[in-house]
């Protein structure tokens, strides 16, 4: 099996998975706003899916033996990867939302994660000052002053119950950050997938004006 009827093979399939989508009249559609991380898959895979069939067009599997001359077929074959480049970059465009929109709601949420993390401190710093802020000579005073040495322990036993929910901040907050560095992480490798995704639909429409010109040109010969 050659590359093309492979890669035909894969976007069919993908087709498949989207088929609930496909089903409801999605189209390769340029207007994307309002919709759903779903719907853009199934746009996505619906522009895949006419790509794939144009690649069977231009590589000669039909839609321009039957040109009648070379200047007619070339016009027809110019036609057809112009086409073809469009609904690339209406599937970059898809591709470039999803990111987007994935990309705005980590960056909410590493500000959650970083507003959790200062109240964790916050919290910390409180409980530390609290409970540690006696020296030896005020809890000697303090069980000295105590109605009975049994309210001493029972004020220790405080003391253990702080020591325990101290360990629990802190056990959080460890959690919280290491949450939040793995989250900067795969911000930082979404915002290079869409700059890269940006670059490419740049050189695809730059190679697009380019077969509009040939094309033209082409056009102009045929006519006179």
């Amino acid at each position: 099996m050659n590359y093309q009827k492979q890669k035909f093979c894969i976007i069919f399939i993908l087709s498949l998975i989207f088929l609930p989508f496909i089903a409801k009249a999605v189209t390769c559609d340029p207007n994307l706003e309002g919709k759903t991380e779903q719907e853009l898959l199934a746009i996505e895979a619906q522009c895949n899916l006419e790509i794939a069939e144009l690649d069977t067009k231009i590589n000669g599997a039909g839609g321009t033996k039957e040109s009648a001359t070379t200047l007619t077929k070339g016009i027809n074959d110019l036609k057809n990867k112009i086409a073809k480049l469009q609904l690339e970059i209406k599937a970059k465009n898809a591709k470039i939302k999803q990111l987007g929109e994935n990309i705005t709601a980590k960056t909410q949420y590493i500000g959650q994660l970083s507003d959790r993390m200062e109240e964790i401190k916050k919290t910390i710093a409180k409980m530390i000052k609290d409970t540690y802020a006696m020296d030896d000579n005020t809890i000697v005073d303090m069980l000295l002053s105590s109605e009975s040495v049994s309210n001493f322990f029972i004020d220790t036993d405080n003391y253990a119950t702080i020591n325990e929910q101290l360990q629990l901040l802190i056990e959080e907050l460890t959690g919280v950050k290491k949450t939040s560095e793995e989250e900067k992480k795969a911000l930082e490798a979404k915002k290079e997938q869409e700059a890269k995704l940006k670059f490419e639909q740049e050189k695809v429409q730059k190679t697009t004006e380019s077969y509009k010109s040939e094309q033209q040109t082409l056009l102009s010969i045929t006519k006179n």
